[in-house]
């Protein structure tokens, strides 16, 4: 028999709340949050906020799906998930001798500081994908590639593509996993084994694992190293 903590008030949809001097805190059932799987990111509402009880305020997005979560009062938001209140932000600044965040930053010169970003307004997840499809048409395919080390295109059995996108197979840390990435991690152990190979050296570091990463710095190394 399961032991439910008296403090604690439950609603229909898996939050529950408490109340400590007047001031409520609200969490997720661990059935919710067993049902959701592991959680990779949560939007929490901001200090000061207005909350209605009965309607979302958060929603949490997990390797299954994204939830709302319902708030059971009606209320101002005082604090969320682990951010510090104004109050004990200031405590902390004070103990180090200091009276803003920005102060933090005085020993970085201010001619490298960036302060505005100019940059455009965002875009939803369908003009995203026209823009980068509309990229990718620009680019010029082979039909044949020599250099891969034996790794040519081949033909892919479309289950494979199902198996490997099963639930099973995924948890928050999904691009670690040998299940899903052993090819990048063939991938490095062969370049590392080449360099050791070309430079002689006992061991060689590959950094970078994130292949987004990667590309990125392999198209700056092109354009801010060229022949003399």
């Amino acid at each position: 028999m399961s032991v439910i903590p008296a403090e604690l008030k439950y609603t229909k949809s898996h939050e529950w709340v408490k109340e400590e001097d007047g001031v409520f805190v609200i969490g997720l059932t661990d059935y919710a949050q067993s049902a959701l799987g592991d959680l990779v990111f949560v939007n929490l509402p901001e200090e000061g906020d207005a909350v209605t009880a009965g309607e979302a305020f958060s929603d949490v997005e997990s390797v299954k799906a994204v939830s709302d979560v319902f708030s059971p009062v009606t209320g101002e938001v005082c604090a969320s998930y682990i951010p510090y209140t104004g109050e004990e932000r200031q405590a902390m600044l004070k103990a180090v001798g200091l009276d803003s965040i920005d102060q933090l930053y005085d020993v970085v010169p201010e001619s490298v500081r960036v302060k505005d970003l100019d940059l455009p307004e965002g875009m939803s997840e369908l003009e995203v994908g026209r823009v980068m499809a509309d990229m990718a048409e620009k680019d010029k395919i082979f039909r044949s590639i020599f250099r891969g080390a034996g790794a040519y295109r081949h033909f892919i059995p479309a289950i494979v593509k199902t198996v490997t996108s099963k639930e099973e197979f995924l948890t928050a840390y999904t691009p670690y996993q040998a299940e899903i990435s052993q090819g990048v991690l063939q991938s490095i152990f062969e370049y590392q084994t080449q360099m050791c190979e070309l430079t002689g050296m006992d061991v060689s570091n590959a950094s970078v694992y994130d292949g987004a990463s990667a590309a990125a710095e392999a198209v700056f190394m092109c354009q801010e190293r060229k022949k003399s």
